[in-house]
């Protein structure tokens, strides 16, 4: 199998199935973590079915790491190693966030709309510098020298290089609300910053709701530890 297959194949992932509908939130005053109540899926004649299905993930991972922080700790100190990381995500479909019905998303996706809601929790109000160096990604998986490890690799090193090329434009696109004017405007200006991003000789078409996930995940690791790091300094 060549790496592009193998990227596409990894983007599958799995698919989220319960006998329950996701919970959508409700925004107390001030805060971008919201109280769970009962999901109405928007049906909008000016969304696409892709900018509907991501809303619907975002409120799920906004749910989630408000209801279930510590499970979602655990699930993100996982790294991309399976198959642990695929049973933590599965017991993150709690009654608080998902109720009658069903609800699907691929791994991948139901992963990014975790670390953007832990994005907002924790970095809305400013930005930290982000790793001079870059997060170190093979430290994910369990085989780095793996097709599927080094697929994963890629994947993360091209949406670091994404973030790199324009911060501010991927920090928006974390922030927004999916189909909205100001994500679409993050997504034009980040576009053009794809191609010199991709390694030479290879060629992946991402879905916007690809891009978004990685892109997310991305931006609140590198975030994550370059917070961390500046406070070891301020301290020592």
């Amino acid at each position: 199998m060549n790496l592009s297959k193998r990227i596409l194949w990894s983007l599958a992932g799995i698919t989220l199935a319960s006998g329950q509908v996701m919970a959508q939130t409700e925004a107390p005053t001030g805060s971008h973590i919201h109280r769970p109540k009962p999901v109405e899926i928007v049906d909008s004649v000016k969304l696409t079915k892709s900018e509907i299905a991501r809303r619907a993930t975002n409120e799920f991972g906004q749910c989630v790491v408000m209801t279930s922080p510590k499970k979602v700790d655990v699930t993100v100190a996982l790294g991309l190693k399976e198959p642990a990381l695929t049973r933590s995500l599965k017991s993150l479909a709690t009654p608080e966030c998902l109720r009658e019905g069903a609800l699907k998303m691929p791994q991948e996706l139901m992963l990014g709309s975790i670390f953007r809601a832990m994005y907002l929790r924790d970095f809305s109000k400013a930005q930290p510098p982000l790793l001079e160096r870059g997060f170190d990604f093979k430290a994910l998986v369990e085989d780095p020298n793996s097709p599927d490890g080094v697929a994963q690799i890629l994947l993360r090193d091209f949406a670091d290089c994404v973030v790199r090329a324009d911060l501010e434009a991927s920090r928006t696109l974390t922030m927004s609300t999916a189909g909205s004017a100001k994500e679409k405007s993050a997504f034009a200006m980040l576009i053009p910053k794809m191609g010199p991003c991709m390694p030479q000789g290879l060629t992946v078409n991402f879905s916007k709701d690809v891009l978004a996930a990685l892109i997310a995940e991305v931006l609140y690791r590198n975030s994550r530890d370059a917070f961390a790091a500046a406070s070891v300094g301020e301290n020592q």
